[in-house]
């Protein structure tokens, strides 16, 4: 029996968006942050700010990417899978 999972996804561009990614850690569900589209002088601020409140709920982070990461609540268990075809 599965049940149904959800990930959310967030292309932040200001603080208020890094709360919603706060929001969504405090109710266990998983989030990938896209910082392509985010003004350089804002990534540092909102990653400082999602960094944070992922460290305060003992959370995970993995990076996807260079500008894409996922931030994920206790509940989640992420693996860096570095390049091999396990599946």
């Amino acid at each position: 029996d599965y049940t149904k999972a959800e990930i959310k996804t967030i292309k932040p561009k200001n603080l208020e968006d890094a709360q919603a990614v706060a929001d969504c850690l405090r109710n266990k569900l998983p989030v990938i942050v896209n910082f392509e589209e985010t003004e350089p002088n804002e990534v540092k601020r909102i990653m400082d700010f999602i960094s944070g409140s992922t460290y305060a709920i003992e959370g995970n982070i993995k990076p996807v990417s260079q500008k894409v990461f996922i931030f994920a609540p206790t509940n989640i268990t992420l693996e860096a899978n570095e390049g091999k075809n396990n599946w």
